[in-house]
């Protein structure tokens, strides 16, 4: 994945001043992305026969779309607010190179781990997406408490057991 932990902490670093994780999740579980965001409702004004139309309104389908569309300096956006927009953009990048890996390969089980994740507010984005996006998901989601994560890859287990890293439920 080209986009995780290292690139999260640098553009949390630029945007919001900080790379103190838990202080990073406290602000994005306080923020409001379609304030960053663009939402579905917004592209719909511009083209109504747009195929995001589809999808609900109130739905954010860019990250970051907004300061793009308005000439507002970085310090009108809240740090709440761009934390959550920095949060969906990981988990959405994330999620989409699970799907394609998954699809792939044609796996069954996937186990996402990392320091990423130990944070509710990116599982509940994930969750979120994986609702969304369930006609394609072919797969079950799990979540693993292992910190730093390198090539999964390399971790393998006998087929019909589990991994004893696996997050319990909420």
């Amino acid at each position: 994945i080209a986009f995780a932990g290292k690139t999260f902490m640098g553009l949390a670093k630029l945007l919001l001043g900080t790379t103190d994780y838990d202080e990073i999740v406290a602000l994005a579980d306080k923020g409001n992305r379609g304030n960053v965001d663009t939402q579905v409702f917004e592209v719909l004004k511009g083209d109504p026969k747009s195929p995001y139309g589809m999808y609900p309104p109130e739905l954010p389908i860019f990250a970051f779309g907004k300061p793009a569309d308005y000439d507002k300096a970085l310090e009108t956006y809240s740090k709440e607010d761009l934390a959550a927009s920095l949060v969906a953009l990981c988990a959405n990048n994330v999620i989409a190179s699970t799907m394609q890996a998954a699809g792939t390969l044609k796996m069954k089980k996937v186990y996402i781990g990392g320091n990423l994740f130990r944070g509710e507010v990116f599982r509940r984005e994930v969750e979120l997406l994986f609702q969304m996006w369930s006609g394609y998901m072919f797969f079950e989601l799990h979540y693993m408490k292992t910190g730093h994560t390198g090539a999964i890859g390399a971790m393998t287990t006998e087929p019909g057991t589990e991994l004893d890293c696996l997050m319990q439920p909420q």
